[in-house]
């Protein structure tokens, strides 16, 4: 199905709608709502509405208490979420990391067993609006292989770095080892490209849709599928060893058993720690006039959200559109 254009308004009162359905509290449901709602005005539609249909089942299985911090030493925070919000929580924990580091220079916040936690960038913005830089990485399900016959070792751990970046906005980059990630073969449900390479169906199969990786469960798609790692390839092996990198930094913090849902957020004030801050400024506008108009990481999709709410136009897969207005009711 085409893709077709709304007004902005509409889509924003139905998705809300949806996303009532999840069943969290109220606070919980905003924060939500409003990462997944900048995900899509900025154009990272691999985790805007497209995720709606497959939370639905997920969320509904969090439960609804905020924990504390369950140990405090020195510069680190560390949480027991025992399965909470993700979302809710790494806000939660952005904040926290904030707030210490403005007040002592660094501050780690660490969080174990709580998924999914979204786009690692949006928590960072908290940070750059504060004029403080930042770091931030989780581990995800187990998606990834290192080669076809074997076992699933790792997910496709996102990690993120971040800098203010003056006028024009922060500076920040948002990436994954991994081939591909889950929510590009989410989107490609909503007839996005399915990706060419590193996707194998559950029988070990190179799939020719996207409906080939998933299950459909009561709670919505299931995905049964793997992403495959290139070994054969030096960006491949690189990737792996940016994974490797992760899984072993998040046991050390999180500590074992490793696994899906962990995270970290390490908020840096520069100034307070004696930094030169202006030289990190001074480098971003020095790659800003060298670039072409939004290259930066960070910049597109801030350009991007700026330009929908002005036009007060978008444009959704019709399938996507379809299964939203459903759950809305």
């Amino acid at each position: 199905m085409a893709e077709i254009e709304l007004a902005v308004g509409e889509v924003e009162r139905v998705g809300r709608a949806a996303v009532g359905r999840f069943g969290l509290s109220a606070i919980e449901e905003a924060t939500v709502w409003e990462q997944l709602w900048d995900a899509e005005l900025r154009g990272k539609t691999t985790h805007g509405l497209v995720r709606v249909p497959w939370l639905l089942g997920k969320l509904r299985q969090c439960h609804k208490e905020v924990p504390q911090p369950a140990e405090e030493t020195g510069w680190i925070s560390r949480y027991d979420a025992k399965g909470a919000v993700g979302y809710f929580l790494a806000e939660v924990a952005a904040d926290r990391a904030r707030d210490r580091a403005l007040a002592e220079g660094l501050h780690l916040a660490v969080c174990r067993d709580a998924f999914p936690t979204g786009v690692l960038g949006y928590y960072l913005e908290r940070l750059t609006g504060r004029g403080l830089c930042g770091l931030a990485f989780c581990t995800t399900p187990a998606l990834v292989k290192a080669a076809p016959e074997g076992e699933r070792l790792f997910g496709t751990d996102p990690v993120a770095f971040a800098v203010p970046g003056g006028p024009e906005g922060p500076v920040i980059a948002d990436l994954t080892g991994a081939p591909t990630s889950f929510g590009q073969v989410l989107a490609a449900c909503y007839d996005a490209p399915l990706p060419a390479e590193g996707l194998l169906t559950a029988e070990g199969k190179v799939p020719t849709g996207p409906e080939e990786m998933f299950a459909r469960d009561p709670g919505g798609p299931r995905f049964t599928g793997t992403i495959l790692q290139d070994m054969g390839s030096p960006a491949g092996r690189r990737g792996f060893a940016l994974l490797t990198a992760l899984e072993l930094a998040m046991s050390l913090l999180a500590g074992p058993p490793g696994g899906a849902g962990h995270f970290a957020i390490l908020a840096l004030a520069p100034e307070r720690l004696g930094l030169d801050a202006a030289a990190v400024q001074a480098r971003a506008d020095e790659l800003t006039a060298r670039l072409a108009p939004g290259r930066l990481p960070g910049r597109h999709g801030a350009e991007r959200r700026r330009r929908v709410l002005e036009s007060g136009r978008m444009r959704l897969p019709g399938k996507l559109w379809r299964e939203l207005s459903e759950m809305a009711g």
